[in-house]
């Protein structure tokens, strides 16, 4: 199997987490973190003359989320409690630790600053000259150019993930009338280190998202006069910020109403030194500082890898991301964006897209046609302009979580997948399945833990054949049901039924004592089951037995037909013991159906058997658990000694559909 080789531009936490991801045996990958400074945490990286073009944490900021919710699923905050809102400088020794423990930095190329990628996903990048002997080892590297100062190389990969994150392009309203006629400074968040730099000022800060409500909040006890311009619009985001600093114990802005802190609307405009609002009010500031976010940059992308330069210039979002992850021109998965929504969880979030891409690349998810996916993106009712990539964290989270789940559409006899224990394998070519093809079909693009573990009593024995079909692992919430219902207060219930009614024995005693009253149908029957020994394969051989040789009959029929029916039991077109037409037909739907195709068939109900009354024949309902299935389509008939006699004890239908669950 080919080895692909992935570009990574960026070492923040979503690059770090794809390199972790990448890495990892699952999947047959080699990343390559390209990295433009000396060194890893992309913004969490604290930089205390607020100079760094990548940086923008100031000294005192702490996480809006919990470090129990914010880290990675197999990495825990060390000597942290999980519902601590932590500091930027522990999150950045978080991050060191993290790449130091799961020997991230061998893929990491510091102080590489990528310049382009072209369309064959050919990477030009240049570092320092003090980093060519380290540089020159890698196998697929091209000299470009040198000079005195850089080494300039070349290097093709298979695909390209894009993790710069989206904190570098300061964001700056251009249509305030008179913005740069200003005397005074202004300043973007992004260059904010501490409060005590602006004691005694009058400042202004627009916007109330985190960063600006946060920053008032820390210059309003030693500022002069702090105001905070809003829109109206954003007064619920501003009250969400002001819960969100008061659950993490920071000291609020609206504890200095009044005194140095107080509200406005939006700028109108500008005149020198003064600023005027929307109010009619007016001031003359020291400063203002621009707390309205950034851009989405990716310079380096060249020809067809770019996204749509006018929605992303004058609009302000990324177009066309499928899912918000991949470029739709590239329906091989071969260029996606990382951690492109915002007011979402990075880091875990990072990881859950990571594996969608690596399972993308290694053929076990596909991708719709770039028709498909552009229709996708077209359909959505988001607004077109700087809140495109606002998500809901939990529906966009579930999403991409359902798009690992989604192996109902290998549910076909030319493309079949099944899972067991949260494990997916591709039985396509399992062409020497004991139980036959149907029975594998029946469970395609389904759950069938409980179908396997009631059909092979030894379920290590045959994990073994297990391995050879392989292919990933279901990832998400493991408490998520699967099914329709909670199977446990039924399996309760018919566990104390089953206590009351009889105890297991795989004596000879029972069989010797009632062996005079079975016919040879029903020994054959228990055999078939593997339910008179422990080893299945003496049970095998006594079923051959009585099957074969005493009643002339073929053993592996038998369990080809009467497996289906325990899978499935009265699922139409699943369970054979179902398809008795023309005479019989069974149950409320397949006469409807039959009715539609051909006037002349009428509705029968039949009961073949006092063993088998037909409750309910329905088509499969994939959400339905095998033990509920079980249930669903069989009943007990009362107890009598002539009805124990003549069906072998099988009036007990409850309790012989679910004896191996």
């Amino acid at each position: 199997m080919k080895r692909h080789r992935i570009c990574i531009v960026g070492s923040g936490s979503s690059g770090l987490a794809c390199a972790r991801v990448f890495s990892s045996d699952d999947y047959n990958c080699e990343p390559t973190v390209f990295e433009q400074n000396p060194f890893i945490g992309g913004q969490w990286h604290y930089d205390p003359d607020g100079l760094s073009e990548t940086t923008a944490v100031y000294k005192n900021l702490k996480t809006n989320i919990p470090c129990g919710v914010m880290q990675f699923s197999d990495f825990p905050f060390q000597n942290s409690d999980p519902e601590a809102y932590v500091g930027c400088k522990d999150v950045q020794d978080y991050i060191i630790a993290y790449a130091e423990k799961h020997q991230l930095y061998q893929y990491i190329l510091l102080n590489t600053k990528v310049n382009s990628i072209d369309e064959t996903f050919t990477v030009t990048y240049t570092v320092p000259i003090d980093k060519e002997n380290e540089i020159s080892k890698r196998s697929h590297q091209k000299l470009v150019m040198r000079n005195e100062n850089y080494t300039t190389y070349s290097e093709q990969f298979d695909a390209i993930c894009v993790a710069n994150g989206h904190y570098t392009e300061m964001y700056i309203p251009n249509d305030i009338p008179g913005l740069h006629s200003q005397t005074f400074p202004i300043m973007h968040s992004h260059s904010y280190r501490e409060p005590e730099h602006y004691r005694d000022k009058c400042v202004i800060v627009v916007g109330a998202s985190h960063s600006g409500v946060d920053i008032s909040s820390e210059l309003a006890p030693i500022a002069k006069q702090v105001i905070l311009s809003m829109k109206e619009e954003n007064k619920n985001q501003y009250e969400a910020v002001l819960n969100m600093l008061r659950q993490n114990g920071k000291e609020l802005c609206t504890n200095y109403l009044s005194t140095t802190f107080s509200i406005v609307p939006p700028i109108e405009r500008i005149d020198k030194d003064t600023v005027y609002f929307q109010n009619q009010t007016s001031i003359k500031p020291d400063l203002i500082i621009f707390a309205t976010g950034y851009e989405y940059r990716m310079p380096f992308l060249q020809g067809k890898l770019q996204v749509d330069q006018d929605r992303l210039r004058n609009s302000h979002y990324v177009y066309p991301l499928y899912k918000q992850l991949f470029h739709a021109d590239f329906p091989d998965g071969t260029l996606s964006f990382l951690a492109i929504p915002y007011r979402i969880v990075p880091f875990p979030l990072a990881e859950v897209q990571s594996h969608i891409i690596a399972r993308v690349l290694c053929g076990k998810l596909s991708l719709p046609t770039r028709d498909d996916m552009i229709n996708a993106i077209d359909n959505l009712s988001l607004p077109l302009n700087r809140s495109y990539h606002l998500v809901n964290m939990i529906e966009y989270a579930e999403n991409l979580f359902e798009m690992m789940r989604d192996i109902a559409r290998h549910s076909s006899k030319n493309d079949r997948w099944i899972v067991i224990d949260k494990r997916i394998y591709d039985v396509t070519n399992w062409n020497k399945h004991p139980g036959g093809q149907t029975i594998l079909n029946h469970y395609a693009g389904q759950d069938s833990t409980e179908s396997v573990r009631a059909f092979h009593p030894n379920i290590a024995f045959v994990q073994k054949y297990f391995k050879t079909f392989y292919i990933g692992d279901l990832i998400g919430d493991d408490n998520k049901k699967t099914t329709k219902y909670d199977d446990q207060a039924l399996k309760d219930d018919f566990e104390q039924l089953r206590q009351k009614r009889y105890c297991k024995s795989t004596s000879w005693l029972p069989y010797l004592i009632t062996i005079l009253f079975y016919i040879i149908a029903g020994i054959q029957h228990d055999f078939g089951h593997l339910s008179v020994f422990n080893q299945p394969s003496r049970n095998h051989a006594f079923h051959r037995f009585f099957l074969g040789f005493i009643k002339r009959g073929s053993a592996d029929w038998w369990n080809n037909m009467h497996f289906q029916h325990h899978s499935k039991p009265n699922s139409i077109d699943k369970d054979p013991d179902t398809r008795v037409e023309p005479l019989f037909l069974l149950g409320n739907a397949i006469p409807m159906r039959k009715a539609k195709i051909n006037a002349k068939y009428g509705k029968t109900v039949v009961v073949s058997q006092s063993n088998h009354v037909v409750t309910e024949v329905s088509y499969d309902d994939s959400e339905l658990s095998w033990f509920q299935l079980q249930l669903k389509g069989t009943c007990n008939i009362i107890k009598s000694p002539l009805n124990d006699w003549f069906t072998g004890h099988l009036n007990f239908q409850i309790e012989h559909q679910q004896a191996e669950n």
